[in-house]
């Protein structure tokens, strides 16, 4: 698999996040699986989380929406988690 320099992953992480915040689970799924594309190779990502490469390729459409468990492995095998935090605005 392609490793990312730790700052590549940092602004990937970075990046992650700013689209979560925006509370729009799909163009979460979409970005995330376009770094997936973009920046590691596929078949290893899918094999790590558990999935075909075909279904990833229909998430990353956006044709269907991925499982939030399959999101997770798939943020797992990029070398990220998901970590919930405190929302200090509220």
């Amino acid at each position: 698999m392609n490793t990312l320099t730790k700052n590549a992953r940092n602004d990937m992480v970075e990046h992650l996040n700013k689209v979560l915040s925006l509370d729009d689970p799909m163009t979460f799924q979409k970005v995330l699986l376009n770094y997936v594309r973009g920046r590691h190779e596929l078949t290893l990502v899918a094999e790590r989380a558990g999935v075909r490469r075909e279904t990833i390729w229909r998430y990353e459409t956006g044709e269907t929406a991925a499982p939030f468990e399959t999101l997770v492995k798939i943020i797992a095998a990029v070398g990220a988690k998901l970590i919930i935090v405190s929302d200090e605005a509220s």
